[in-house]
């Protein structure tokens, strides 16, 4: 572990911008456009689900004390002499701020871990990098100390320096047990990175597709987006699997969906040159037929709804539309019909008139001979 060859000699920090990091920023910025989303293909298995170690997560964990040796060691037998003679406290940092618990933690030695525990080691300590011991745990695929450290209250909510939990370390490392047990605990399922990605989102980012499945089971929003405003559907899409994608379109995904560049993920699908664009254009096709036989039946109703109250009504009606049919058939008959109106409506105001004339007379003949109606009484 020592030596000038040695990663443990000359050191660089994580976030040491070298060249890998460079190309990292690169296919980052790449990726940010919609063409260059769609040209790098997702690795895959040829089963489409497979576990992979995780891309950017750095496995080398060197210690740069006789300390923190020999819990990479997992030597306790070491650990308590150190303590005995007074030559390192049970907290000690090394230089990017690691307790002897990361190294316990990161190496699978459960034992140590809890020997460090009962000496009042912390439990939540972060490093340089915001990481925790849990989360190195998590990163090794620790089970047992997971679990002991979740049931010694490690905290479930704290990000790293790129804002990731010790759920989306789950999720770098395709670990589904891991990631319930997490989630048992308490974990958000929609906690987020920096760069605004899910743990759904970072799953099928890093084509994590047994986790992404997993997730969506878990009932994890398939309609977060990123910063981009990309959805879990246009991701599944770039991976090309179309069990991820029928998945997610069961679950509600929008697919007329556009992110900030105005792309679909059928428009993606098919710039991209994915197999899975038959898959939607067979979905939106068949959404296109809901919705017309939706508007059939709407129409249908309304028209159904337009009906005579009873059978009186119905024979009013049916008497009235024969009229009418029969003077726009006729026009004779439509002008012998108006003229027999006219001379009835003539009539009616005759007879009228004359009622209303005798009314005055006898009115008049009852002013001019009061005398008379008084010897009457």
């Amino acid at each position: 572990m020592g030596g000038k060859c040695s990663r443990g000699g000359e050191r660089r920090p994580l976030g040491f911008p070298g060249f890998s990091a460079l190309c990292c920023c690169q296919i980052k910025s790449r990726e940010e456009t919609p063409l260059g989303f769609c040209d790098i293909k997702a690795r895959r298995n040829n089963s489409c689900f497979g576990r992979e170690d995780p891309a950017y997560l750095d496995m080398a964990y060197f210690p740069d004390n006789d300390l923190h040796m020999a819990a990479c060691a997992g030597d306790l037998p070491f650990m308590r002499l150190y303590f005995t003679l007074g030559k390192y406290e049970v907290n000690h940092r090394d230089r990017e701020n690691r307790n002897a618990m990361h190294f316990a933690c990161f190496y699978g030695h459960l034992e140590l871990v809890i020997y460090l525990w009962r000496r009042g080691c912390e439990i939540n300590v972060c490093d340089n990098h915001n990481i925790t011991p849990l989360m190195k745990a998590v990163q090794s695929w620790e089970d047992e100390i997971v679990c002991f450290l979740l049931e010694h209250h490690a905290n479930l909510h704290i990000k790293d320096s790129r804002g990731n939990t010790a759920l989306h370390y789950a999720v770098y490392g395709g670990n589904s047990a891991m990631a319930a047990r997490l989630l048992e605990y308490g974990a958000d399922i929609e906690e987020r990175t920096k760069d605004n990605l899910t743990p759904l989102l970072l799953a099928l980012k890093e084509n994590r597709l047994k986790m992404a499945q997993f997730l969506v089971r878990m009932e994890a929003s398939v309609h977060a987006v990123d910063s981009q405003r990309r959805n879990s559907l246009m991701y599944a899409v770039r991976c090309d699997c179309p069990v991820m994608v029928n998945l997610i379109l069961q679950q509600g995904a929008d697919i007329n969906l556009k992110d900030l560049f105005g792309w679909t993920a059928l428009r993606y699908a098919i710039e991209g040159d994915r197999d899975v664009r038959t898959i939607l254009l067979e979905y939106e096709y068949n959404l296109i037929q809901r919705l017309r036989e939706r508007n059939q039946e709407f129409q249908s109703s309304e028209d159904s709804s337009i009906r005579p109250i009873n059978e009186v009504d119905a024979e009013v009606t049916s008497s009235m539309a024969i009229e009418k049919v029969i003077e726009l058939q006729d026009p004779l008959t439509t002008s012998e019909t108006s003229v027999k109106k006219i001379q009835t409506c003539r009539s009616a105001e005759s007879e009228l008139e004359v009622i209303s004339l005798e009314d005055e007379i006898s009115g008049k003949e009852t002013i001019n001979n009061p005398q008379q109606q008084c010897c009457k009484f």
